[in-house]
């Protein structure tokens, strides 16, 4: 079984994702730096050799499908309308 990686993120702010979720270019690349750790983690792909040997690599084009899967979502977001009492 694979080995475990934590991935420590900031929290990222609600006014960014509003934005993002807007089109700010600016607010969606803080988006998708926020999450970039997480991203090269599930994007990393694990090579053996004929020897038995392991290498490590990032595969792009799935890096890249990731990323525009979380622009896609966030664009998509919709804030929840505060109900008052």
């Amino acid at each position: 079984m694979g080995k475990l990686v934590k991935i420590e993120k900031a929290k990222l702010k609600m006014q960014t994702l509003k934005s993002a979720s807007k089109g700010e270019t600016d607010a969606m690349s803080l988006v998708l730096k926020n999450y970039e750790g997480y991203i090269n983690a599930l994007a990393t792909v694990r090579l053996y050799d004929e020897q038995g040997k392991t290498y490590l690599f990032t595969d792009d084009t799935l890096k890249k499908e990731l990323e525009m899967l979380l622009m896609v979502t966030v664009m998509k977001y919709k804030p929840r309308k505060n109900k008052s009492a």
